[in-house]
């Protein structure tokens, strides 16, 4: 049987082969490993004799030595053997493809294993050339012999072809016999060990007398070092209580396990022994097998029926050596590939259904029983193949069988002109023989050649690339357009409105923009109730601002009492109790404006109030508030501005009672406002102004105080005293002069000379005085009834 890598619908990592391989590796791309990791979990190791990228490939370098196959992860049992051929040629360089060796039929060449292994499969590259015939036999325990040449494998390179044999031996094997009876050039051979599995290590239980419990994790890091370089892990001998536990990572066979025992560990006691348990999925031991520690530091051992291995126990065991003295273990190896059906790094992946349950265990090439009539090994090509080395693909025929010249059988899928199929569709139809034009629900109408789905993008229809469902909302490449010109955002597949417009008119393309001042279905609404007519087309929302509204921007609830305008924004001040309508008319009288109701004019100085129909009261230079009459400068004979309601002082005057009434006022009364006296004058004889003086030396009271009268009543004038040697005369408001007391006081203030003269002056003196006293009397009586009549004029 063949293995041929078919076409495969995953992403791929495509992979440039080593010696002897082609083709690509189906793997899933893995996030970045540290240097040296690759693939699920970052569990392999690269080996390459350069670097690996992040699939495990070789960057511009081959495998390893001792390693071989897809990603390098094939341990090559070829290193372990002794080789023998007739006619003798030198075949060291075949174990690495240096270089190929020209052979004449028959040749034999027989492989000598250093001891005896699990062949899991074999490798020859040979050039290109005539057919290749051969047969392999596999020489096991006592006489066991198998052929190996019914599952082959072939890959082909630019120069030379890989033939893989896949048969497995059901021994173990020491010996590989190979007959060639065609004239080849061999290049290389390899013999398939397995691949290196993944382990994960468990803790582990330890004596009372041992060391304390430690978890083995350096038994599988990928150092199989046993010169402790780095690092190894001591197994004491208690097969009891202290076991090395590994856990199969992933569920792949596992044919064998090796353990790296360091150098050191074998040179005290002997013999010693390790015993290994291998448990199946279901529990079941598999194998128990003892062997002794061997002087090389590596035990072998080969699990003959490869099972799916879940769990590996590995035991030290030893009577003669006390309980605190190990071994120690390095590193230990288990090597298998994926179960049947299977494939991948980690044995996930299922076989392609065309290859039944046979496949490569990597890259999941399935296996045939073809041969190629070039290489004497393929008869026929598998179906979808064709040319040299089945290698072509039949693709675009139907049903993707063609002849082995290539011409299809049953018409083409993607091309037109059967049975040539030499004619791609256009890009406007697809399938058998071009037939079917692509569905209107592609984008530009161009869908794929073979399956009819779109190629660019749906056009109003959703599910790309098949674009089988409708647009919820909108329409064009992907639903992406917007159907918000139509009335409830609903359009037709090419983006007219079914059911009218909104925000422009001229349905059903609706291409015109609503005019300024309207919005809505098909344009029919106005926007009254936006400052300026100014709204979205589509929504009716104000642009600018409301107009008697404040819940900008949808403007649908009214002004509160007071304000108007443009959100609001505008007060009723000019109208009594702020009562206005949305336009700020007046709903009423104004207030410090006259004209109701548009209230537009202002109040004339020295006017406020209700249409201005109040005098502005006691203000400075009357000017006042028109609407709530407040002095705005200040008071006049009022000193508490702005109300201007407490009067000035009597003796205060002027702008906020600051003024002083002049001291010619009477008592320093003046007029609050004027500063006039307009309770007299004092010692001046012009009231209110009282700027002249008193003339004839009068004074006091508006002048009215005669000069040689010396207290005066208020206002009246009437002489309440005269000044000495002054009588009052019948007026009482002037004084005149008396000669008599002038003369009596004369004697009276002069000095006396003796008694005598005191006595000659007190006669006539005496006499005068009594004399006197009755004139007085008489003048006293006499004035009396003169200021009778003049009381009773003046109250007349």
């Amino acid at each position: 049987m063949l293995f041929f890598p078919l076409p495969c619908c995953r992403q791929v990592i495509t992979m440039s082969c080593v010696l002897g391989f082609f083709g690509s590796v189906s793997l899933a791309k893995e996030s970045s490993c540290r240097m040296g990791r690759f693939g699920p979990d970052c569990a392999f190791q690269c080996r390459c004799l350069g670097q690996c990228d992040e699939s495990g490939e070789c960057v511009d370098s081959d495998c390893q030595v001792g390693w071989f196959g897809p990603l390098c992860q094939y341990k090559d049992g070829a290193l372990i053997s002794h080789l023998y051929s007739s006619p003798t040629i030198d075949l060291g360089v075949t174990r690495n493809g240096e270089e190929c060796h020209a052979i004449q039929s028959p040749f034999l060449m027989v492989v000598t294993l250093d001891f005896y292994i699990k062949v899991l499969s074999l490798r020859l590259v040979v050039a290109k050339g005539p057919p290749l015939n051969i047969s392999i036999e596999y020489i096991g325990y006592d006489g066991y012999r198998t052929n190996c040449d019914n599952e082959v494998l072939l890959r082909f390179a630019n120069r030379s072809t890989s033939v893989e044999f896949t048969c497995q031996a059901k021994e173990l094997i020491k010996y590989i016999r190979y007959s060639i009876t065609s004239n080849t050039s061999l290049c290389m051979f390899n013999i398939n060990k397995g691949r290196l599995m993944p382990l994960d290590t468990s803790a582990a239980n330890s004596t009372s007398s041992g060391p304390e419990s430690q978890s083995f994790k350096e038994v599988a890091d990928g150092c199989s070092d046993t010169n402790n370089l780095c690092g190894c892990n001591a197994l004491y001998p208690n097969a009891e209580v202290h076991v090395i536990g590994l856990t199969a990572r992933y569920n792949s066979n596992i044919d064998s396990v090796y353990l790296y025992i360091s150098r050191n560990s074998t040179r005290y006691f002997i013999p010693l022994y390790l015993l290994l348990r291998a448990i199946s999925k279901n529990e079941t031991t598999i194998l128990n097998y003892m062997q002794r520690v061997p002087e090389g530091a590596v035990a072998r051992f080969p699990l003959i029926h490869g099972e799916q291995i879940k769990r590996i126990e590995i035991r030290f065991i030893s009577d003669n050596t006390p309980l605190y003295i190990p071994i120690y273990i390095c590193e230990v190896e288990a090597y298998g590939v994926c179960p049947m059906g299977k494939y991948g790094l980690d044995c996930s992946s299922d076989c392609d259904k065309e290859c039944g349950s046979r496949c490569h265990d990597i890259d999941g090439a399935c296996k045939y029983t073809s041969a190629d009539n070039e290489t004497g090994l393929i008869l026929t090509c598998p179906v979808g193949k064709y040319g040299e080395g089945c290698l072509r693909s039949c693709d675009y025929c139907n049903n993707g069988r063609c002849q082995h010249d290539g011409l299809c059988l049953v018409g083409c899928l993607g091309f037109s002109n059967p049975p040539k199929c030499d004619k791609p569709c256009t890009i406007t139809t697809y399938g058998v023989n071009c037939d079917n034009n692509c569905s209107r629900n592609c984008f530009e109408s161009r869908c794929r050649d073979r399956t009819g789905v779109c190629q660019i993008g749906c056009f109003s229809a959703t599910n790309y690339p098949e674009c089988t469902l409708p647009c919820d909302t909108g329409y064009g490449l992907n639903c992406t357009q917007t159907c918000n010109r139509c009335f409830g955002n609903y359009c037709l597949y090419n983006g007219t409105c079914a059911y009218g417009c909104i925000g422009y008119i001229n349905p059903p393309t609706c291409n015109i923009t609503c005019p300024p001042g309207y919005y809505g279905t098909n344009c029919s609404h106005q926007c009254i109730q936006c400052l300026h007519s100014n709204c979205s087309p589509s929504t009716g929302l104000c642009i600018e601002g409301c107009i008697g509204g404040n819940d900008f921007p949808y403007c649908r609830q009214a002004c509160s009492k007071g304000n108007y305008g443009a959100n609001c924004s505008l007060s009723c001040n000019k109208c009594l109790n702020f009562n206005c309508s949305s336009d700020g008319i007046c709903l009423g009288d104004c207030v410090g404006f006259s004209n109701p109701p548009h209230c537009n004019l202002t109040c004339k100085e020295g006017t406020y109030g209700i249409n201005c129909n109040r005098t502005c009261p006691e203000c400075f230079k009357n000017l006042c508030d028109p609407s709530s009459g407040h002095c705005t400068l200040g008071c006049l004979g009022y000193s508490d501005p702005p109300h201007c309601s407490t009067k000035c002082f009597r003796t205060l005057h002027g702008l906020n009672c600051l003024q002083k009434c002049s001291a010619n006022c009477y008592q320093s009364i003046c007029q609050s406002t004027t500063g006039k006296c307009m309770e007299g004058c004092e010692d001046y004889n012009d009231p209110p102004e009282c700027t002249h003086e008193c003339l004839n030396n009068s004074h006091g009271y508006n002048c009215f105080c005669h000069e040689y009268c010396s207290e005066c009543s208020n206002k009246s004038g009437i002489c309440d005293k005269c000044k000495p040697g002054f009588l009052p005369d019948q007026s009482k408001k002037s004084c005149f002069y008396d000669q008599l007391l002038d003369f009596n006081h004369t004697l009276l203030t002069e000095p006396e000379d003796t008694p005598l003269n005191q006595f000659v002056y007190f006669i006539p003196i005496s006499f005068f005085i009594v004399a006197f006293f009755n004139c007085m009397v008489a003048v006293y009586f006499h004035r009396l009834r003169q200021a009778r009549r003049l009381n009773l004029w003046e109250h007349e």
